[in-house]
């Protein structure tokens, strides 16, 4: 025969939202389901919870802020990036850009000394010899021919 236990424990009264009937539970039980926002049952069967705990609303906006500086340091790294790119882009057209002056001086040197850019020959009258021989280079290409064809100035070896 076993021999009678006597515990004291010290136990919480609450209340069924549904049906209204009160009843104790202990008190670490019940502060467990706070905590943790598991349901549990009224005697009557109703089903009851405190819903989310502080820890879990804690944890679940500490989710969000990560999620939030995640994306901050992407979008910061894919436009540090994208600048980069961007830089390198503008540096090539630059340097593409600057190629392209020094050709068309270059040119301009040349047609202004009295050579042909098309057929590559000297010619005294070379301005007139491009529009008249080479209408759609002077055409397509007026910074090349521009500066005489103004006034079809006649170029005799280099001398205007």
């Amino acid at each position: 025969m076993g021999l009678p236990l006597h515990a004291v424990s010290a136990l919480d009264l609450t209340s069924c939202c549904t049906c209204g009937i009160e009843f104790a539970v202990p008190q670490h039980w019940l502060q467990k389901k706070r905590e943790n926002g598991q349901g549990f049952h009224c005697p009557n069967g109703h089903n009851l919870s405190y819903g989310e705990s502080e820890v879990q609303r804690l944890q679940k906006a500490l989710a969000q802020e990560k999620v939030k500086t995640e994306t901050a340091q992407r979008d910061a790294r894919w436009q540090k990036e994208e600048r980069e790119r961007m830089e390198k882009a503008a540096a090539k057209a630059e340097k593409r850009q600057k190629a392209a002056k020094t050709r068309l001086k270059n040119l301009q040197a040349r047609v202004s000394k009295g050579y042909c850019p098309c057929c590559k020959q000297n010619f005294p009258e070379v301005y007139a010899h491009i529009v008249n021989e080479h209408p759609k280079y002077a055409a397509e290409n007026p910074e090349v021919v521009s500066a005489g064809v103004k006034g079809l100035l006649p170029v005799n070896g280099g001398a205007r």
